[in-house]
Parts: structure tokens; C-alpha cells; sequence
């Protein structure tokens, strides 16, 4: 017998409200801040331990920068809004990492923790023209999304 594989990448994310951000942030729905990146092709008797330290996300504020910046990786190029690492943010996530331990799941950091919302995807090498900084904004996070490879459960927060 072998064990089933969730397929994909894992991770336990923030639903931003795109709609209540301001222009030119607006535009787009599916924006999330990720606070754990867990892991590819994980065991299937993971999912239990992420959706049960997911369910304990409480609503929370998020505070942009204002700034955009691109990422880059072997996956892909990304334009993201940076976010503010508040120690609310933090102790969240630690907390997070503290619950995955617990339940024996063992998460990863390929990068420094940088928070942010992504804003647009596109292959490897693709650059993305900067818009102009705006005023610092806070975001609404609406659901907090148990990311499972490539399915979600998402809980309202």
C-alpha cells in the first residue's frame, strides 16, 4: 500500500477583499498573503493538521507598504505588494508553525519570510514594469485558505 500524495504545493494562506484595496490594486480577485508555505507533494494525512491550525486564524489586519516589488523564481516571475511585518503578523505565524510542529508537520522556508500579496503570475523571465508607490493601506483579509495541492478549503474569518 502506498500513501496518497497531495500534488502540488501546500500552505495556509490570507484571502485579501481586492475589491476594498485602492486602485490600481483593485483589479484582480484570488490576492492572498501567504503565512506558511508547508511543502510540495505532501502525505495526504497532512491535510487533517493544516486545516486544524488554519481554523484557528482569527481575523487580523494587514498593513501594505504602498511599494511593489518582483520576484523571481525557477517557477515563475511575480509582482507583489509588500506587506508590513507587524508583530501581530508575526505571532501569528509563529503560532501557525507552532500548531503544524505539534500535529508532526514539518514546513519549509525556500526563502526569507517577505510578507506580501501577490498581484500577477507570469513564466520565468517575464518582467513586470513597478506601478508607482501609493500611501500605506490596510487590506481586509476575508478567509484564511487551507491550500491542499491543488484544492482549497477556505474558512471566513
Amino acid at each position: 500500500m502506498t500513501d496518497r500524495v497531495l500534488k502540488g504545493g501546500s500552505a495556509i494562506m490570507l484571502d485579501v477583499d481586492s475589491a476594498a484595496m485602492p486602485a490600481p490594486y483593485d483589479n484582480n480577485s484570488g490576492h492572498h498573503c501567504t503565512l506558511q508555505f508547508v511543502g510540495r507533494n505532501l502525505p495526504i494525512y497532512y491535510a487533517a493538521g493544516l486545516i486544524a491550525a488554519a481554523t484557528r486564524i482569527l481575523p487580523m489586519p494587514l498593513r501594505a507598504t504602498g511599494a511593489c516589488r518582483r520576484f523571481a523564481t525557477t517557477k515563475g516571475s511575480y509582482l507583489v505588494l509588500e506587506i508590513e511585518r507587524t508583530e501581530e503578523l508575526r505571532t501569528v505565524r509563529e503560532y501557525l508553525r507552532g500548531q503544524l510542529t505539534s500535529a508532526g508537520i514539518r514546513w519549509r522556508d525556500d526563502f526569507d519570510w517577505s510578507p506580501h500579496v501577490t498581484l500577477a503570475e507570469a513564466p520565468p523571465g517575464t518582467a513586470f514594469a513597478l506601478p508607482e508607490p501609493v500611501a500605506p493601506f490596510d487590506v481586509k483579509c476575508t478567509h484564511v485558505t487551507c491550500k491542499l495541492g491543488d484544492q482549497r478549503i477556505r474558512f471566513e474569518l
